[in-house]
């Protein structure tokens, strides 16, 4: 995804991640997740703040741009821009928040995507464990579902996607090696 596109997508307040979905539900109240893609809108506590400064930014620009201007030139009196500036400052970035938070989001969904990439094309590469000297692939590692499971095998622990972030049940066996992460398809090294 390009700036142009994300900006697009962004001030249309549609999903980041397919342009189609809605972000707002409300002037204030965002969607859990996008109804198209399914892209996950909630992030950490407190991710949102970002936002902020997008909001706090374009307010003071545009607060510069227009009024300095015109109390410097004399054009207009402070007396009258003072409380034209303070309304200004009150709405603005109250109409603006969801336009600021779709930016954040889209930002974040940008910069992830472009990193994501680059980790899809150098883990992309690897074709073969590198433990093993012949070039086995990965996938011939998992034991088949024909195969008995043993008490090792048997055992499971929780992995966290570093790519996605979701959790997974993997086999105590796979421990030490690289597989793929079921929600997202991205290479993960198992601990």
């Amino acid at each position: 995804m390009n700036h142009r596109t994300m900006i697009y997508r962004s001030l249309r307040l549609r999903c980041p991640n397919c342009g189609e979905g809605r972000v707002c539900r409300g002037w204030f109240a965002m969607h859990e997740e996008c109804d198209v893609c399914q892209l996950d809108f909630r992030r950490e506590p407190g991710f949102y703040l970002g936002s902020i400064y997008i909001n706090y930014g374009l307010t003071a620009v545009m607060l510069t741009v227009v009024c300095g201007p015109l109390v410097m030139s004399g054009a207009v009196s402070h007396w009258w821009m003072t409380p034209i500036a303070l309304a200004f400052c009150a709405g603005f970035p109250m109409w603006f928040l969801r336009y600021a938070r779709c930016l954040w989001l889209g930002l974040d969904q940008m910069i992830d995507g472009e990193a994501a990439a680059r980790r899809r094309a150098q883990f992309g590469e690897i074709a073969a464990d590198p433990s093993t000297a012949d070039g086995e692939s990965l996938d011939s590692k998992r034991p088949s579902a024909d195969e008995p499971a043993t008490t090792k095998e048997s055992a499971s622990s929780a992995q966290m996607c570093p790519f996605c972030h979701t959790t997974s049940e993997f086999p105590a066996e796979y421990a030490g090696n690289w597989t793929r992460c079921p929600a997202c398809d991205n290479k993960m090294l198992i601990t």
